[in-house]
């Protein structure tokens, strides 16, 4: 999932694209456990803990490269309702 344009930060970019392979690779991986016999809330708790990483992931590379984090602090608090 690509969350919005590309950047003027070409390390922010790459950081956000890596960010989004870490996620999906964890994704996949929790997938695997839950077709394994996995319950289905541990499944979504591990889902949400992998998008939450990936916001703070996010965060931190925007505020290092001088990108407005907002978007990604908002994404981090409709999901968990922290803004860190």
């Amino acid at each position: 999932m690509s969350i919005g344009p590309p950047t003027t930060s070409a390390t922010h970019d790459a950081t956000g694209n890596a960010s989004e392979a870490t996620r999906q690779a964890a994704d996949a991986a929790a997938l695997a456990t839950f077709k394994a016999g996995g319950t289905s809330a541990a499944y979504q708790t591990t889902l949400n803990a992998n998008a939450a990483a990936d916001f703070r992931r996010r965060i931190a590379s925007a505020v290092g490269n001088g990108i407005d984090p907002a978007v990604f602090r908002q994404g981090l608090w409709e999901l968990t309702g922290s803004f860190t």
